[in-house]
């Protein structure tokens, strides 16, 4: 008897829980915003879309963001300088899955690493974008030039080198 009773309260106020729909359902919606130190604003609604597209679709959100709970049916308040400080933060993230040994098997991605070492960060983010990563098959590019100068060849002077 006392399940049915603890069943019915349930279903009339469920207890919150981190859910990959209880994530999408506010994260799916244009208009939130993260809030920074530096009172700079990053909206934080994701792409289903590009989600479903990405090498991370297999993913719930908690293979990621296990540090996010839900406990008082709140989203947890965290604190960041500014956005880049975010990005730096989240970045580490994909280095559960992704290790440095392994990522530095593409020379680009061995300078970022020797970079990093001398003080520059280099998040994933800023070139692989967060929710929507492309595999590598489905590459839009011929090399890592292209991939490049993509973004960086009206704004940026940048010394190639051929590796």
């Amino acid at each position: 008897m006392i399940i049915i009773i603890i069943a019915i309260l349930l279903l009339i106020n469920p207890l919150p829980v981190f859910s990959e729909e209880g994530c999408i359902d506010c994260h799916s919606k244009k208009g939130g915003t993260i809030n920074f130190d530096d009172s700079s604003l990053m909206d934080v609604s994701v792409d289903t879309e590009q989600l479903k597209l990405s090498v991370h679709s297999n993913l719930q959100c908690p293979d990621c963001h296990s540090d996010i709970t839900l406990s008082d049916g709140k989203h947890p308040e965290r604190r960041f300088r500014s956005r880049e400080h975010f990005k730096i933060r989240t970045s580490l993230l994909c280095r559960r899955c992704h290790p440095p040994q392994d990522i530095k098997t593409k020379k680009i991605h061995e300078q970022l690493f020797m970079d990093e070492e001398r003080g520059t960060p280099h998040p994933c983010t800023n070139c692989h974008g967060s929710h929507g990563v492309m595999p590598v098959k489905k590459k839009l590019y011929r090399d890592e030039e292209a991939y490049c100068l993509s973004c960086h060849r009206s704004n940026y002077y940048i010394k190639i080198q051929k590796w």
